[in-house]
């Protein structure tokens, strides 16, 4: 499944998700994301997310993402800079700390650390 704002694809059994939005990740946006892995995924996944755009996480999405869901296992995002590598450290280690996050430069990586969590 993909809109104009997330590109999702399966990689090797892992969800990748190519967030392209240049505004702000909704609930609206999470919830593409959790349909896609009850559609084609098993009640739970990992998952790898690039950060293609520039985009802040909604208040209301940041606090669903801290008490839990049920469809994120571990999460490593892909960052090809040094801003969005602050971000994504920021958001491992407090909203998404629930799903083992991490931080890889590529891809490939990204699966080899969640290749090492199975």
């Amino acid at each position: 499944m993909n809109s104009e704002r997330i590109k999702l694809e399966n990689y090797n059994g892992v969800l990748y998700c190519d967030a392209c939005m240049n505004d702000e990740f909704s609930l609206n946006d999470l919830d593409t994301i959790r349909d896609e892995i009850r559609k084609n995924f098993s009640s739970s996944t990992n998952i790898i997310c690039k950060e293609s755009g520039s985009y802040s996480v909604a208040a209301n999405v940041q606090k669903v993402l801290w008490k839990g869901i049920d469809e994120f296992l571990n999460v490593v995002y892909v960052v090809d800079n040094e801003s969005k590598r602050s971000a994504a450290l920021y958001a491992a280690e407090t909203f998404m700390s629930k799903y083992n996050t991490r931080v890889a430069g590529t891809k490939e990586a990204a699966y080899a650390m969640l290749h090492d969590n199975l």
